[in-house]
């Protein structure tokens, strides 16, 4: 791991359990070269409330979370929410990312099996957890969206497309990846 790069910051934005988060915080460092740190910061973003939609509009989201960050010292922050997060082109989103700012922003909402009346499973709920993760600071990161319908860097358009991912990128993304991490080094 490169000891002088900036660290990814996992920013939990409300009341939730980190556990999931801790428990992958060890890959998120082998995938991505760089030290995680888990921070809580309890704050409701009213500002991005859509009383219409009674959901949170993720862009607005990303744009604060990334005026609150040293981007020297960060090369990923990654806000983890609870809250049901949109954009206006579609009725739900999982996560989204800005490379520019390198930040992003994952609800954990529609991952848990009991948004789905499904028995709680910590296991299936921590998988679709890393793969939606994965999904955004990969982006951050410069990967682009992935064809291939197993890999964390796939569009995942509803819950099924995340149970099928697995927590490694494929071959081309892997690539992409380590290419961008050299890029990265050179900077």
């Amino acid at each position: 791991m490169n000891e002088q790069a900036p660290s990814i910051v996992i920013l939990v934005l409300d009341e939730m359990s980190t556990k999931a988060l801790t428990h992958i915080s060890p890959q998120l460092i082998s995938r991505f070269e760089r030290e995680v740190h888990i921070v809580k910061r309890l704050h409701k973003p009213k500002y991005a409330f859509n009383p219409q939609r009674q959901q949170y509009h993720s862009t607005s989201m990303i744009k604060r979370i990334s005026e609150h960050h040293t981007k020297e010292l960060c090369s990923a922050v990654v806000g983890v929410t609870n809250l049901d997060l949109f954009i206006p082109e579609e009725e739900y989103v999982f996560g989204e990312a800005d490379r520019t700012l390198k930040t992003g922003v994952l609800s954990i909402r529609r991952l848990d099996p009991e948004f789905h009346r499904v028995a709680a499973n910590d296991h299936s709920f921590i998988s679709r957890i890393s793969v939606e993760i994965l999904h955004v600071i990969g982006k951050i990161f410069g990967l682009a969206v992935c064809t291939n319908n197993r890999c964390p860097m796939y569009q995942s358009l509803d819950i099924m497309d995340v149970d099928r991912k697995i927590e490694e990128f494929c071959a081309n993304c892997k690539k992409r990846l380590e290419q961008s991490m050299r890029e990265l080094r050179e900077i």
